[in-house]
């Protein structure tokens, strides 16, 4: 696992503190903390193959979706500097009486400072 800032590191280990109630909190004052701000804009999305001109290139994506050059526009966002930890998705999962998530094989792949796993 990729070493994590000693403050991230903290701030992890500490969401398996408390009530549930604490947990929360801590998740969320952790959660604003680690937003930042995306300025939105227009981007060109698509296969460009045919653009590009080059010869015996007809496409370089095997997306459907991708087959049409569009502009695509983004507003303003949010987001968060890291991927999103089972620790964290622990604290969602204890406060709403779900299920941990990847528990599957004893959750010998899953390490709570960790990414989640894709979905998948």
């Amino acid at each position: 696992m990729r070493k994590q800032p000693p403050e991230l590191h903290a701030a992890l280990e500490s969401l398996s503190e408390g009530s549930v109630e604490e947990r929360v909190a801590k998740l969320r004052k952790k959660v604003i903390e680690d937003l930042v701000y995306v300025r939105g804009g227009s981007f060109m999305h698509g296969d460009f193959a045919r653009l590009m001109g080059v010869e015996g290139v007809t496409r370089m994506t095997y997306n459907e979706d991708d087959k049409i050059v569009r502009e695509i526009a983004l507003s303003d966002f949010w987001i968060s500097r890291y991927k999103t930890t089972y620790a964290e998705f622990d604290v969602f999962t204890d406060a709403t009486g779900r299920k941990r998530t990847g528990m599957e094989n004893e959750g010998k792949h899953r390490h709570p400072l960790g990414p989640l796993a894709p979905a998948g």
